[in-house]
Formats: structure tokens, C-alpha cells, sequence
């Protein structure tokens, strides 16, 4: 069954999503969520930004480089479930929900530092405007300077 719509979007931007039992429902990375991202965005809210601009880098252009591949590898190397584990790496716009994540869901970091590192960053600025807006928290990335 596929939730949250009437038909297969068949997108990586824009996943199609299957109901599941709690025993087969689990998101890769969640420790690391919390216990690893939140932490770095709270620190940039404060006004050192560089460890979290270079872990959202290393998503999303050297991903296998980042915290969240090193925290995956550590937790389920060996394990029956490391490949599938592993694989949760090559989904499509990482840093980017990543972002949003922290932005709309956990309000660990603001606007404008949104706007500094996707800007910084060179990220996807459809995707994150679609995702923002579809979490009732629209930023307009029209209005950022490039410099």
C-alpha cells in the first residue's frame, strides 16, 4: 500500500512510501540525527557553523567521507542488515533533508544560515523549496546573494 497518495511517483527526489509493521520500519541514521546533526546545527546556531557546513559537504559530495557513513559503518558492519544499511546512502538529496530537517522539523538552526549554506553549499534549491513549503515553513531562496 502506498502511503500519502493515489499513485507511484517513482522519484528519488520524491520517494513513493510503503506502509510497515513496527518491526520492519526503521530510518538508517537516526542515532546519528540526533545524537550527531542536532548537536552540530545547535553549535552553528551559535556561531561556529564549520563542523556542520563540513559534515553537510561531505553529504553531499563525498558522502562515504561523512559522520553518518563512519556511524553506519561502525553500527552494522558484519550484521545481516548492513548492506540495506549501507544503501540508505545512495538516496538523492541528503544534505539537502538534512537541512530541512534541522530547519522545519527541529528548529535547531534559522533562515539565515539556512540560506548561508545552501548557498554555500551549492545545494538543491528546488528540492528544499519544495520539501520547506510542503512543512508549512517556505523560505524564498530568490532572495539570496550570491557571493
Amino acid at each position: 500500500m502506498i502511503v500519502g497518495g493515489d499513485r507511484e511517483k517513482g522519484s528519488a527526489l520524491e520517494p513513493d512510501y510503503e506502509s510497515r509493521c513496527d518491526k520492519h520500519h526503521y530510518l538508517p541514521g537516526k542515532e546519528y540525527s540526533f545524537l550527531t546533526l542536532k548537536p552540530l546545527a545547535q553549535e552553528a546556531a551559535k556561531g561556529n557553523q564549520k563542523p556542520l557546513e563540513e559534515e553537510l559537504g561531505l553529504l553531499h559530495d563525498d558522502i562515504g567521507r561523512s559522520l553518518l557513513a563512519g556511524q553506519l559503518k561502525r553500527s552494522y558492519q558484519g550484521q545481516e542488515t548492513e548492506e540495506v544499511m549501507m544503501d540508505s546512502l545512495r538516496s538523492a538529496c541528503i544534505a539537502e533533508k538534512a537541512l530541512a530537517w534541522l530547519f522545519a522539523e527541529q528548529n535547531a538552526i534559522g533562515e539565515g544560515l539556512l540560506r548561508s549554506l545552501v548557498r554555500d553549499l551549492g545545494l538543491d534549491v528546488r528540492y528544499l523549496s519544495k520539501v520547506l513549503e510542503d512543512n508549512r515553513r517556505p523560505v524564498d531562496f530568490r532572495q539570496m546573494t550570491l557571493l
